[in-house]
């Protein structure tokens, strides 16, 4: 286990090596006859904008207070007017708010919000809808050790506790429930094929696709619904935290399909 964690650790360096060189390169250039299309997902809870340390409070009165979100979009499609689908190539991308966080005892992920996605080399023309997985596909989940996109199993998103990495966390949610000396940690988690749903959303608006413009596709997540028919008792509790992961199938599938339900076109 741990010569895998060593060349996963040297694979992630080099990767993140190539990233921090091209990265800011790629989102600053207008490459000719290319055109770039974003993907603004705006994260709120309910009416009120989603930041971590903020404390809400859900419908039925409980208290929430997030340290974490973070989530696998992939397989992104677009719809194009006339109906034809374009699939974006190696289309996996990591959506989070997060604090820094020390991976493997080994490197710092520093704080990040990463809210907008950049599909890169999109044909030109109108599109009327867009779908996307959340998670990963077994092509990919089933074998850490291939690559596409931003995958990579140093991201924090994949870790020893988590079924011995056989696959990616596909979501991680995470903060405390109530408030002062009664807040108690809750940790929910996504993963396996079974967690992977796809979602699909007609635009509000038809986005038309050009060299030299700012195309935008506006997404919002809801986070509150991601809490639907989840009760904070005792069947969640584990230790002294409320969990939902790989030990509780039938919770996970229900944060899965929460997640699923999240979204909404703008």
């Amino acid at each position: 286990m741990k010569n895998i964690l060593n060349r996963l650790l040297v694979a992630f360096l080099v990767v993140g090596a190539m990233a921090s060189c091209t990265n800011d390169t790629d989102d600053a250039m207008t490459i000719e006859n290319q055109s770039a299309l974003s993907i603004r997902i705006d994260h709120a809870f309910g009416e009120e904008a989603f930041e971590l340390g903020k404390t809400f409070t859900t419908e039925n009165g409980t208290a929430l207070t997030f340290n974490e979100l973070r989530y696998w979009i992939s397989n992104v499609e677009l719809t194009h007017e006339n109906g034809t689908k374009y699939q974006v190539p190696e289309s996996y991308y990591l959506v989070q708010h997060m604090k820094e966080q020390l991976v493997q005892d080994t490197f710092v992920l520093p704080d990040s919000v990463r809210e907008t996605i950049v599909l890169k080399n999109i044909p030109d023309g109108t599109y009327t809808g867009v779908s996307f997985a959340l998670g990963i596909d077994p092509e990919y989940n089933d074998d850490l050790t291939r690559t596409a996109g931003e995958l990579n199993a140093l991201q924090n998103m994949a870790y020893s506790s988590w079924m011995w990495f056989t696959s990616y966390i596909f979501s991680k949610t995470k903060g405390t429930v109530g408030q002062g000396e009664d807040a108690v940690e809750f940790a929910f988690e996504t993963g396996s094929n079974d967690s992977f749903r796809t979602v699909s959303l007609q635009l509000a608006s038809p986005v038309t696709v050009k060299t030299d413009a700012e195309n935008v596709i506006r997404i919002k997540n809801d986070v509150q619904s991601l809490f639907a028919e989840i009760t904070f008792d005792e069947a969640l509790m584990s230790g002294t935290k409320y969990m939902i992961g790989a030990s509780n199938p039938d919770m996970m599938m229900k944060l899965s399909n929460n997640y699923q339900a999240a979204f909404t076109a703008e």
